[in-house]
């Protein structure tokens, strides 16, 4: 789908197209998750990110290719043996509500949920990079209620013993600020 994003230079308006990204097969088990998760509305009303401009489109000649969204279950990505299907729903129609398009013999667009899609989040930092990397106050940024809030970083706790020990270090210092409010250090 091509959106036109107006902008002006030397005095006239120009507009330069913006593409969706593709919205791919999915199932419980291979699901849309991360920013692009937090930048729908979800079942239980959380807040979320919602700025799905940045994230559900792009312009070409900025990036080399064209970015693909996030999936849980994926082998960049897989936190099923700890979660299994928490968080995980069907959302094509709410996909569908905030103007995405998606191929017509897609019946089903699986996604997680904000709390799913933080742990995610949060898993990938860990296993990726050895550390929490931008998710400073996303429980509170993305979450509405303290009882939200605990179950995330309960939640949390769980992927422990998928983690090495320097990232069982970092989740817990994490998940200590996350509780407090307070911000976590990053490097």
């Amino acid at each position: 789908m091509q959106h036109p994003e107006h902008l002006h230079a030397g005095g006239e308006l120009l507009i330069m197209p913006s593409y969706q990204v593709e919205i791919p097969r999915t199932t419980p088990q291979l699901y849309i998750t991360g920013i692009y998760a937090l930048n729908v509305q979800c079942p239980e009303g959380t807040t979320g990110d919602q700025h799905d401009v940045f994230h559900w489109f792009y312009r070409p000649g900025i990036r080399e290719e064209a970015p693909t969204v996030t999936l849980g279950g994926s082998d960049e990505l897989d936190t099923n043996a700890i979660y299994g299907d928490l968080g995980v729903y069907e959302g094509r129609e709410r996909l569908l509500a905030k103007g995405l398009n998606i191929a017509p013999e897609i019946r089903e667009v699986y996604v997680a949920n904000h709390y799913r899609a933080i742990l995610d989040l949060l898993y990938e930092s860990l296993t990726h990079y050895g550390r929490v990397y931008n998710l400073t106050g996303a429980t509170g940024d993305w979450l509405d209620t303290p009882e939200q809030r605990r179950f995330v970083l309960e939640q949390a706790t769980r992927m422990a013993p998928y983690v090495d020990e320097e990232s069982r270090i970092q989740l817990e210092q994490w998940v200590k600020k996350e509780a407090a409010g307070t911000p976590y250090p990053t490097p």
